[in-house]
């Protein structure tokens, strides 16, 4: 963690390793132009998590605290696969409309849809960051990557414990 910069509350563990594209070892525009495939994806999935959080809001405040705290986490991920494509001589550009499905229904009987929606996207995150990883041997581009599958990974084990506990009530 920077000391100059105060830790982000809504982030639930802050690593002190902060990936940075310096020493990446050349452009590679095959693989930006994979990552930025994965790049819209985290966009999209940061205005989602808002979207779940204010859904989730009044029926449980803790759970939406947690998934905005999400969204915190992959605008940051966000920002940092942008540098990466740009080193990897590509264009982080973001060209597409952001929609974000579901219907709006009524909580709490929603939550649990809404957490199972919520899995699915992370384990089809998860899957591209694993599948973006095999494509380089840059130790620098997978370090990144590590660090933000890392940050998925950890979500995803929360989301499951929420989600089956839920199921179970």
């Amino acid at each position: 963690m920077n000391p100059s910069q105060p830790p982000n509350p809504k982030r639930s563990s802050v690593s002190p390793f902060r990936p940075t594209v310096r020493g990446c070892v050349g452009q590679d525009p095959p693989l930006a132009r994979v990552a930025e495939e994965f790049y819209h994806e985290l966009l999209t999935s940061s205005v989602a998590y808002t979207y779940r959080s204010l859904l989730a809001e009044e029926e449980d405040p803790l759970l939406a605290d947690r998934l905005d705290g999400f969204s915190v986490e992959d605008a940051e991920h966000f920002r940092m696969l942008g540098r990466l494509i740009l080193a990897l001589g590509g264009d982080p550009t973001h060209r597409t409309r952001i929609t974000v499905g579901g219907e709006h229904a009524s909580l709490p009987s929603a939550l649990p849809a809404l957490l199972q929606e919520t899995l699915v996207g992370e384990k089809r995150l998860i899957d591209r960051l694993e599948t973006l990883m095999g494509k380089s041997r840059d130790r620098v581009v997978r370090s990144l990557l590590s660090y933000i599958l890392e940050d998925h990974s950890r979500r995803l084990r929360f989301l499951e414990k929420e989600h089956a506990d839920r199921t179970r009530k």
